[in-house]
């Protein structure tokens, strides 16, 4: 079983992630791309840019491929990066047509099809708010914001499998997301 979890930043990805490797041992966890590419010795600059965001999603989609049908949950997916993109470039009013984005779309697709369930945290009233301001608060809605469409009416066709994957929306105390995962398995 291959379970992504996805959500813009301070969502509780990583926390669900460990939570879900805790009551399930038997699966490995893979963190996101950007504390991946980190520790692989990457110098991301301090204020993140949109070669950021793309140099993150195509590692994700490499790693997608590279890893096995094996039990595995992974902290992010390409749909993430890809709402990153978009917002980074909706600043800039960049249409979809000549967004970077475009010639990865397929990539995505094939991506994403790989994936048994994505668990996708909004933002919502159990959201840590207590961001320091190099989080920037507003481009963390901005994603969610794009996250949410991505997700609930498929604007660039990411999903034409209908089966595959299965997208959960999970909401609420940390405690009940593991259980929300659980009853799918």
């Amino acid at each position: 079983m291959r379970i992504a979890i996805s959500g813009t930043h301070f969502t509780g990805k990583t926390t669900l992630g460990q939570d879900f490797i805790e009551a399930h041992p038997e699966y490995s966890f893979q963190q996101e791309p950007y504390h991946q590419l980190t520790e692989e010795g990457t110098e991301f600059e301090e204020e993140l840019s949109l070669e950021s965001f793309i140099e993150q999603l195509e590692h994700s989609l490499k790693l997608l491929q590279s890893t096995s049908n094996e039990n595995v949950v992974f902290d992010r997916c390409p749909v993430d990066l890809a709402g990153y993109i978009l917002a980074w470039e909706s600043l800039d009013e960049v249409p979809i047509a000549d967004s970077i984005l475009h010639d990865y779309l397929d990539d995505i697709r094939e991506a994403v099809n790989s994936i048994d369930i994505i668990a996708f945290l909004p933002l919502d009233e159990q959201s840590p708010d207590h961001l320091s301001d190099d989080e920037d608060p507003e481009f963390r809605v901005l994603v969610d914001h794009i996250l949410k469409e991505l997700y609930r009416s498929d604007s660039l066709d990411l999903f034409p499998n209908l089966d595959q994957p299965l997208i959960l929306e999970i909401s609420g105390m940390r405690e009940e997301r593991v259980k929300c995962v659980d009853m799918v398995l």
